[in-house]
């Protein structure tokens, strides 16, 4: 099982930034346990969404979380370009995850991930306290090859250690996630290359 790394905070603020790294500690040793390394096949079946898009947009703003109190969040807008699961009901969705930077206070969830305006990304999605998560935290993430259009024949960028863990086109990673979608559990074969 992977484990939740932590959060990481940084603050101009004396007490104020002493008081919220305390309880980002708190909040990192009970969440330690949260991140289950998933399975190709699993973060398919695991999202209602999978998508490729265009990051277009970042908001960065404090809110609750949990018993943990005030944490730092940040929206990501994707324009969505290509559809490989389910049925966002609009031309863009919003992503929501822990980390961010608000004026000189900045809190880092290392198991969140990153993304950058005008980045073109696929990502697995799930619903999740009211909002849209990435699937398996950093494991819902991928960047895409290129700066033309976004077609089936675009390449993903795998990740040694993740789900899709190498190259493949939008076409191919369509074909896997109906697959592993539609067996039964336990009963789809891992995408070759893939675990």
């Amino acid at each position: 099982m992977r484990k939740l790394s932590g959060f990481r905070l940084g603050a101009t603020g004396g007490l104020a930034g002493l008081l919220a790294i305390g309880t980002l500690l708190l909040a990192s040793s009970l969440a330690m346990a949260a991140v289950k390394r998933l399975t190709f096949n699993e973060l398919a079946v695991r999202s209602r969404l999978v998508l490729a898009g265009e990051v277009i947009a970042l908001e960065t703003y404090r809110g609750p979380f949990h018993d943990v109190g005030e944490v730092i969040f940040t929206d990501v807008k994707i324009r969505i370009d290509r559809i490989l699961k389910g049925a966002p009901g609009a031309e863009e969705i919003t992503v929501q995850f822990i980390g961010g930077k608000i004026d000189d206070e900045s809190m880092t969830c290392l198991e969140s991930p990153k993304y950058e305006i005008g980045e073109k990304v696929l990502v697995f999605l799930r619903d999740y306290n009211g909002k849209v998560w990435n699937t398996g935290w950093l494991q819902g993430k991928y960047r895409l090859d290129g700066n033309g259009p976004i077609t089936g024949e675009t390449v993903t960028r795998g990740r040694e250690g993740y789900p899709l863990d190498r190259d493949a086109s939008l076409d191919a990673i369509q074909g896997w996630v109906e697959l592993a979608s539609s067996a039964p559990p336990g009963s789809a074969p891992p995408p070759q290359g893939s675990r």
